[in-house]
């Protein structure tokens, strides 16, 4: 499998051929420190990197600001799925765009864990940096990561369709800044009650990561099969306070094996307050952040010690709830393997653990 490396030009979506390098496997891993700085880039699109069975990297400037998009492909969906929905990408895909900081600010998990398990790492590690961006060096990342999208989404080739497909429909979504229901998000949760130390803590006049965030998942779904099966996928949010409201530092979608939260039906969100020195995971200080999904293997009947997506969904909207890697379980850690949620139906990433899984077909509701 040969690594392709283009070359776009300034504006345009011509590309000038630069030969083929190496030998690219099917789980090869990001070389963070081999990004091309601002300087090292003409404006617009450069492809940097690109295989079919493997993924993009690129990068999209303009003036003096850059990000960096980057996406992955993953193993096949489960079967019920690809036969559900044929016209949707037969294969899970990771997508991340990143700052020029090193910051990832929006990422995708098609499954349970990145596909690259060096983008767990290195999120974990730019999250925890103090950095020079301010409120308005996010929007103006996010509209960059729109313009790169689009422009990626036109000039990959017909092999590529799939990867085109995601950062399309990323680059037709409004940015938080555009949109009036993040707006209004943000506006609620700048009124809700702050812990004291929040004010005493830090001076606000200048905005610095690592600092208080407020966790904030939604919930999609839709049929699946027969009108009997719900798919569930959730879109995962930090917003970092800034002194008078929060700033969007962080999405991530998590397509739990199967349809992606933007092309599927609003159900509910769920958050569970501040929390200090944290990440979308449900790191906190004192704890260790797994990739955000159940850890067992998938079964779409979810017997044994397997999950499916509502599972991961259940697990996903705890997350937020409680700022850590789990919710209600049974004197079990609470991690991707241990953990269980009953409203009703009976929610676990390891069923044969809680003597099977009752009613997870279903949509869980939002603790």
């Amino acid at each position: 499998m040969k690594k392709v490396l283009w070359l776009v030009a300034v504006g345009a979506v011509s590309l000038a051929g630069m030969g083929a390098f190496g030998i690219a496997g099917c789980t090869a891993q990001t070389d963070t420190s081999n990004r091309p700085s601002v300087d090292q880039l003409a404006e617009g699109l450069t492809v940097l990197e690109a295989v079919p069975a493997w993924g993009l990297n690129a990068a999209y400037r303009k003036g003096t600001n850059v990000v960096y998009l980057e996406s992955r492909v993953g193993s096949q969906k489960p079967e019920v799925y690809r036969q559900a929905f044929p016209d949707e990408p037969p294969y899970e895909m990771d997508l991340r765009f990143v700052n020029k900081e090193g910051r990832t600010f929006y990422v995708q998990r098609g499954g349970d864990d990145f596909v690259d398990p060096d983008w767990q790492a290195d999120i974990a590690k730019h999250a925890r940096l103090t950095l020079t961006t301010t409120p308005a060096d996010i929007d103006a990342d996010w509209e960059l990561a729109k313009e790169g999208a689009l422009s990626a989404a036109a000039i990959l080739p017909p092999d590529m369709k799939d990867d085109a497909r995601h950062f399309s429909t990323f680059g037709l979504r409004p940015t938080p800044a555009q949109d009036p229901l993040l707006k209004a998000k943000a506006a609620r949760i700048a009124q809700q009650p702050r812990p004291p130390e929040m004010d005493i803590d830090r001076g606000y006049s200048n905005f610095n990561f690592s600092g208080w965030s407020w966790f904030e998942t939604d919930l999609a779904s839709k049929w699946v099969v027969w009108l009997v099966a719900h798919h569930t996928a959730t879109r995962m949010w930090d917003c970092e306070w800034n002194g008078t409201s929060c700033s969007w530092v962080l999405v991530q979608d998590a397509c739990n094996h199967g349809t992606c939260y933007a092309n599927m039906g609003y159900e509910c969100y769920s958050n569970g307050g501040w929390f200090y020195n944290a990440t979308i995971n449900g790191e906190t200080s004192s704890s260790t952040s797994i990739s955000g999904g159940c850890q067992t293997p998938y079964n779409w009947n979810s017997g044994g010690y397997n999950h499916l997506c509502n599972d991961d969904s259940a697990y996903e909207l705890w997350q937020a709830k409680n700022g850590s890697k789990g919710g209600p379980n049974y004197g079990t850690s609470g991690d991707g393997t241990h953990f269980q949620y009953y409203d009703g139906h009976h929610f676990a990433c390891d069923c044969g653990s809680f003597s099977g899984c009752d009613g997870d077909w279903s949509v869980p509701s939002c603790p």
